[in-house]
């Protein structure tokens, strides 16, 4: 109790000290841009970065104030600057059908009035279909930010759960697969709960998963749909041990998805390296006057929401003014903003001048820009530099080898020696004349196995081996087992299976799902049950490995091999 008076008293001590970090706000948000009527709506004005004084709420027409206004507030300090919030909520029952209006909420701030901008909310019928909103589905849908997209081109993906009761857990039993992209797990970022009205009833929507997906190929890519295990609070009961609430478990499955890939136009500038996406940049350069003997720096700072593997170093178009050499990469980083992966790539460049005068530097960057799908090309401020006439030559080169001789260091006495004895007819000469001749010997043994095996399907190849090497990958999970290591036991068991079954069936990587895995060894013979046991198998090592464990890694060791085996059987 002492400590946490101690913390108020030093926060009034040094609140007054630390500057704001924005400018005063005044703004109002809804959790729902539709509601039932008769169901509720939750309304917040918020004071953002000042101290407010007569706030007035407005007069809610269309709306019953069930509670409030319930104030709280929020308090933050980074880097010696305050930010603050002071929040009035207040939950309102929909009590009139059509588009209703809330007006504009005042307070005054430093002798100043605010207002706050209405807020439309339509108020629907709700569905006669249920007789209570509780019977209502949940559901999980799959929302992509795109059908449509480019090669390198960002792709947000949710999976959004709608529901009218409440969840507290959600578990997806099987790892998400996205063959063909580049994938990025968004933690930061978290959506709030919002209302919203599904075929008259209301529900609400709350994201569990968010990703960024990368393309790195074109095609049609398809995404199976997921079970999901909710936990769901029993209502009128008592709490359990410890004060845990009891929940009922709920399988729901989350919807598949498709998306579409296409590759760039062709015929793009040359000043564009693969980036598609929204871009900017920022150039400068490190010398406003030199002379055609020196060099300048111009870095380059691009920024933009595409794959970080696409964005490479834009060639500059030649000109008569400069000789540009390849640039350096300085650094990169890539941060979360908001819903997507942003990414902030440095460069340097070597610019030598070619002639004097007054020439000017104005760097170029080309992206695909998704939205208008048109190369769109972007330049850096025009920077003019003063260059007069130096002593040497103009270039890189020439400036280097100037260099070089400069520091030269002089001869000042020559020594002479007599040479004893003679190469030819020596040891060593005949052991080099000798080398050609097993060279060429060894070349032809070496060619005449290579046609043998030319000869050997390649496809055959891999089909008869694919227990041989699954052995081996086994033999390597064995001694992670030893040494109880279990996460690369399992990246080696998971590695053992799909590498089989892609070499036994001839499945492309980018095809390893569990249902063409199923329908492809049921096609080949193999029996009902032992195929059921591989993919439960494959579903077991995905959970271990991505879950952290969870299985007895001897078990399911035995398990493996022993499948291996048996499949291995019916060819």
């Amino acid at each position: 109790m002492i400590r946490i008076k101690l913390i108020y008293a030093l926060l009034i001590i040094f609140l007054p000290c630390i500057s704001f970090s924005q400018n005063a706000k005044f703004y109002a948000t809804a959790d729902a841009k539709e509601v039932v009527k008769g169901r509720y709506v939750e309304v917040t004005f918020t004071i953002e970065n000042a101290e407010g004084a007569n706030f007035k709420p407005p007069s809610f027409k269309g709306f019953k104030v069930v509670s409030g206004p319930s104030q709280s507030s929020q308090i933050s300090i980074s880097n010696g600057r305050r930010s603050q919030k002071l929040s009035f909520g207040y939950t309102l029952l929909a009590d009139a059908l059509g588009n209703q209006s809330i007006g504009a909420a005042s307070v005054v701030i430093k002798k100043k009035l605010y207002k706050t901008r209405p807020i439309s909310i339509r108020v629907v019928k709700g569905s006669d279909k249920l007789a209570a909103e509780d019977d209502a589905p949940i559901f999980i849908k799959l929302e992509q930010s795109d059908s449509i997209v480019y090669k390198g081109q960002q792709i947000t993906l949710k999976y959004v759960l709608y529901t009218t009761k409440d969840v507290n857990s959600a578990d997806f039993r099987t790892e998400e697969a996205f063959d063909g992209f580049f994938v990025n797990r968004i933690r930061n970022f978290r959506d709030r709960a919002e209302r919203v009205v599904v075929d008259g009833v209301q529900y609400t929507k709350k994201t569990l998963k968010t990703y960024a997906l990368f393309p790195q190929q074109s095609g049609t890519f398809k995404f199976d749909p997921i079970p999901v295990t909710l936990g769901i609070p029993l209502k009128n009961q008592r709490q359990g041990f410890f004060f845990s609430t009891k929940t009922t478990r709920e399988n729901v499955t989350a919807e598949g998805g498709e998306i579409k890939v296409l590759p760039t136009p062709a015929n793009a500038p040359v000043s564009y390296s693969g980036a598609v996406g929204k871009f900017a940049i920022q150039t400068s350069i490190d010398k406003r006057s030199i002379t055609t003997d020196d060099a300048i720096t111009m870095r380059m700072q691009i920024s933009g929401n595409g794959d970080s593997k696409f964005l490479i170093a834009p060639t500059q178009p030649i000109n008569n003014d400069w000789e540009i050499y390849d640039p350096n990469v300085l650094n990169e980083e890539t941060v979360e903003r908001g819903d997507q992966i942003m990414t902030v790539k440095n460069y340097e460049y070597l610019m030598v001048p070619k002639r004097k005068g007054r020439l000017l530097v104005r760097p170029e960057f080309t992206y695909f820009d998704a939205d208008s799908a048109a190369y769109v090309t972007i330049y850096g401020s025009p920077a003019p530099v003063n260059v007069v006439q130096g002593s040497g030559d103009s270039t890189l080169e020439g400036a280097i080898q100037q260099e070089a001789l400069a520091f030269a260091p002089i001869v000042t006495s020559t020594t002479f020696r007599k040479k004893d004895s003679y190469f030819m007819f020596s040891p060593a000469y005949w052991v080099f004349m000798s080398l050609p001749l097993f060279g060429m010997l060894g070349v032809f043994v070496y060619k005449r196995k290579l046609i043998k095996e030319d000869n050997i399907d390649p496809d055959l190849k891999r089909e008869s081996e694919a227990e041989k090497v699954a052995k081996q990958r086994m033999s390597n999970a064995q001694n992670f087992m030893q040494q109880n290591q279990s996460k690369p036991f399992y990246t080696e068991v998971n590695d053992a299976l799909y590498g089989y079954v892609s070499d036994k069936l001839f499945i492309p990587a980018s095809e390893l799902s569990r249902s063409n895995i199923k329908a492809k060894l049921l096609d080949k013979g193999v029996s009902v049950e032992p195929v059921d046991s591989f993919v439960a198998l494959l579903d077991k090592v995905q959970m271990s490995l991505y879950a952290g464990g969870g299985t007895d890694m001897k078990i399911l060791y035995e398990e493996a091999i022993s499948l291996i085996a048996e499949i291995d059987g019916f060819f």
